[in-house]
């Protein structure tokens, strides 16, 4: 089962994100990205460290690319490899090229999803994180 943390400050969307995802394990939830790390940090103390994390980029307090360069920080701190980081979805209504380049090569982003974006699309995210395996059981194209 895998362990999820999401931070969004958006009601709705943060919804929409915890109902999909507890289809694949246990997730908790942050409204901005202080919030995110404080909540990475405890399930690290607790020996049970996130495997995914989905972090929107425009939040209060801390937005998503902080957090996840934070959360990255810490994990490597605490001992952590790359292959033991949780993998990132950046979830945003930036579409700019900068905002997707940055995410990614600056701040270690696996997946970059701008909004709106369905159940499919984050689904397609997982599987091609090696996550879950594909829900329709399809073989995908190479």
């Amino acid at each position: 089962m895998l362990r999820i943390l999401v931070a969004e400050d958006s009601p709705s969307a943060r919804l929409f994100l915890e109902t999909i995802m507890a289809d694949y394990g246990r997730v908790e939830s942050a409204v901005d990205g202080a919030q995110a790390v404080e909540l990475f940090q405890q399930a690290l103390d607790a020996g049970e460290p996130h495997h995914v994390v989905v972090l929107d980029i425009m939040m209060p307090v801390m937005d998503g690319l902080s957090a996840l360069i934070k959360i990255q920080e810490i994990g490597r701190e605490r001992g952590l490899d790359d292959e033991e980081l949780p993998k990132s979805i950046m979830a945003s209504c930036l579409t700019d090229p900068d905002h997707m380049m940055r995410a990614h090569y600056e701040c270690g982003a696996d997946v970059y999803l701008t909004k709106p974006y369905t159940q499919q699309t984050l689904e397609e995210a997982l599987v091609n994180l090696g996550l879950i395996a594909n829900p329709l059981g399809e073989m995908e194209e190479l």
